[in-house]
């Protein structure tokens, strides 16, 4: 057996530990098969030959035998060594075949090692970039989450002030409306007076009097209630319509001591329901106790009486003759 053989398989296993080939397939935790091949050679060999030297001693010292018998044992002695020597070099060769193959196998495997080594460096850098970028991502949700809760909260406090601007605004709207109605009647109060202010100023004809916003005749034609109500509209009026105490007063002054005149008074449409004479419902009366009382004939026209402070009312019978009081509004 040729001793290089077995620095070989001891370089090859050296080698391997050497380049660092540490994988998962055990080549360094066992010895290698050729390096037990070449030993259980070694000792068949020693075997081998110690046998035929003892074989040897052994004829010759018992059995003293003859140069024939010397030259064919060693013929024979040399036949088997040829035999064993064949035999290991078969063997070597399987065991250089086995080398060859395992050092192609070693080589593809620290190909295949270096190649895993370059995925894992290459995922190693990769995991380290995406735990940078997940640290990155981590740092912008925490910052957006600070964020969206100060946004949050300035939100709230927005909905706060808006509602109560809102508030604020429905009241200046109510106080706004109320102005705006407070001014309208200002502005028709303003008309108003500023009417009144020219009726005012307005003198009335002839021997009309003058009371606010009216004139007031005193016709000294005697007439029934209805001719006395012409007697007024052709004079372009009505006969009075004494509907509150100062006009009552008025006329009370007006006319003489214990006069009667007509005034446009009627309930000749519905007995009981008394109305002047532009339509309006009466609804503050000035009548003289027990009046009115349609006494023995109908009396469906109202009289104004003098006397006292104000002056009173009484119905009378709408044909009886007397004076009247007209009313034209300036």
């Amino acid at each position: 057996m040729d001793p290089m053989e077995i620095d070989d398989s001891v370089h090859m296993e050296r080698s391997l530990i050497k380049d660092g080939l540490d994988t998962k397939v055990d080549l360094q935790g066992r010895k290698p098969p050729s390096r037990r091949a070449f030993v259980c050679l070694g000792l068949m060999c020693t075997f081998l030959f110690a046998a035929i030297v003892g074989q040897f001693l052994y004829y010759h010292t018992f059995t003293k035998p003859t140069s024939e018998d010397l030259i064919q044992t060693a013929n024979s002695t040399g036949e088997q060594l040829k035999a064993v020597w064949r035999n290991v070099t078969k063997e070597k060769d399987q065991l250089q075949q086995s080398y060859n193959t395992l050092k192609q196998q070693k080589d593809q495997l620290q190909t295949n090692y270096n190649s895993i080594q370059r995925n894992l460096n290459n995922l190693q850098r990769e995991r380290n970039d995406l735990q940078t970028q997940f640290n990155t991502m981590r740092t912008n949700r925490d910052e957006l989450q600070r964020s969206n809760a100060a946004l949050k909260s300035a939100k709230d406090q927005l909905q706060r002030n808006k509602d109560s601007l809102q508030s604020q605004l429905n009241t200046l709207q109510r106080e706004k409306d109320q102005l705006r109605a407070d001014y309208n009647n200002l502005t028709q109060v303003r008309d108003q007076l500023q009417q009144r202010v020219s009726v005012l100023d307005k003198p009335c004809p002839g021997a009309w009097s003058k009371f606010g916003c009216s004139c007031f005749y005193v016709s000294t034609q005697i007439s029934t209630w209805s001719s006395s109500s012409d007697y007024c509209i052709s004079q372009g009026g009505r006969l009075a319509i004494l509907n509150n105490k100062e006009k009552m007063m008025f006329i009370n002054k007006l006319l003489g001591s214990r006069t009667d005149v007509w005034i446009g008074l009627t309930d000749s449409g519905s007995e009981g329901t008394w109305k002047w004479v532009d339509g309006s419902t009466v609804t503050t009366t000035f009548w003289k106790p027990g009046q009115p009382n349609s006494k023995d004939i109908d009396q469906d026209c109202g009289e104004f009486w003098q006397g006292g402070k104000v002056g009173s009312w009484n119905d009378e019978n709408c044909a009886t003759e007397s004076i009247s009081v007209c009313e034209k509004p300036l």
